[in-house]
């Protein structure tokens, strides 16, 4: 489920052409509220709000001071999904296994196991594994290369994840997978900025004409969490992002996947093609 809210100053005037864009495009509700005068209670309702769309995973995510007295409008973004595996696994089969962090660090974790038939590739650098949920349009693709993470990091692209998902191909494998859990948060403005959108945080650069018919708007804050949990079951994912405008053993089998080195996790959507979460695995101990 994903849902859009567009949060803004009672008393500040928000062109009708954007508000209908916001309604019949994105299903986004509009909401007033006294950002300026009740800044505190204002951030703690739009806090709530996050909540509530993503089953209470995503807490707290404009951080304090976030709002305050030049705070015109704030726009958020929210996703929930929860789905179980085609191929569940047995909690019997899962065990605590070595993953290495490091050439010198190692951790245990609980290592999930099965043998069956999955969607596979293999090059000389990376094992690509997808694992579909019930439902076959959704599914995680995990990769995982034979060299260090950094070796992956570099080739990352739209065009490599088509490359490798084109090449999948149903094959027996023996899969050992960890259960983890993330929670990570992100101040996405120096990101953003390093990116090249520069002109959207300078009061005297950013024309956000569109929303207002004026230059008066710019980007003071942008934040980012996400969650996701893997298990037996199958996963579960939460992400949310605001951005606040201111007046400024088993049988014989030919090839293992063995994720017992840092990966990287895709949740992919079949249909569109979209990737709706993508994250790094380096520690299943640290969330």
């Amino acid at each position: 489920s994903t849902a859009n809210a567009f949060w803004v100053q009672k008393d500040y005037p928000i062109l009708s052409s954007y508000t209908d864009t916001l309604q019949n495009y994105y299903q986004s509700q509009i909401t007033n509220l006294d950002l300026k005068g009740d800044s505190e209670n204002s951030r703690i309702t739009i806090n709530k709000w996050v909540e509530n769309k993503t089953n209470q995973k995503i807490v707290d995510l404009l951080p304090p001071d976030s709002i305050n007295r030049n705070t015109k409008a704030v726009l958020t973004n929210a996703i929930y999904f929860k789905a179980n595996w085609t191929d569940q696994f047995m909690p019997q089969e899962t065990s605590n296994q070595t993953f290495t962090i490091t050439q010198n660090s190692t951790v245990q974790v609980p290592m999930m196991t099965q043998y069956t038939t999955f969607p596979y590739y293999e090059d000389n650098t990376i094992q690509a594994l997808e694992m579909p949920y019930k439902g076959d349009r959704l599914s995680m693709v995990i990769l995982l290369p034979k060299d260090d993470i950094k070796s992956l990091d570099d080739r990352l692209s739209q065009d490599e994840f088509k490359s490798w998902h084109d090449n999948l191909s149903q094959t027996q494998v023996k899969v050992y997978i960890p259960k983890f859990k993330l929670e990570t948060e992100y101040m996405l403005n120096g990101y953003l900025k390093s990116m090249g959108i520069n002109d959207a945080f300078d009061p005297n650069l950013a024309d956000f004409s569109g929303i207002t018919g004026n230059t008066d708007l710019s980007i003071s804050t942008a934040v980012h969490k996400a969650y996701v949990k893997v298990d037996e079951n199958g996963t579960e994912a939460a992400a949310a992002t605001g951005l606040v405008a201111e007046a400024t053993a088993m049988p014989i089998y030919k090839h293992e996947f063995r994720a017992d080195h840092p990966f990287v996790f895709f949740i992919y959507d079949k249909q569109t093609g979209l990737i709706l979460f993508i994250g790094q695995l380096i520690d299943p101990t640290v969330q």
